[in-house]
């Protein structure tokens, strides 16, 4: 159950977002190459949605990090 794991959640959430500063990227402009909204990435790193393994993989390339990067914790 998703509940149970929030705050595994909440950690890829914090790693994606400084994934993607270190990026320097705007969230739009990472939004964009993975075909989805500002909004979806706002969302995703605050912690309001769950990403799913698609994205999670593409952000990943998008942001020249593995997806294992995501789940050191």
């Amino acid at each position: 159950m998703i509940s149970d794991h929030k705050k595994e959640y909440q950690e890829i959430a914090v790693k994606l977002r400084a994934a993607r500063e270190e990026c320097n990227l705007k969230q739009g402009r990472a939004a964009h190459n993975i075909d989805k909204s500002q909004s979806y990435i706002s969302k995703v790193e605050s912690g309001a949605i769950f990403i799913g393994a698609v994205e999670l993989n593409m952000l990943a390339k998008v942001y020249k990090k593995s997806v294992e990067y995501f789940f050191e914790m």
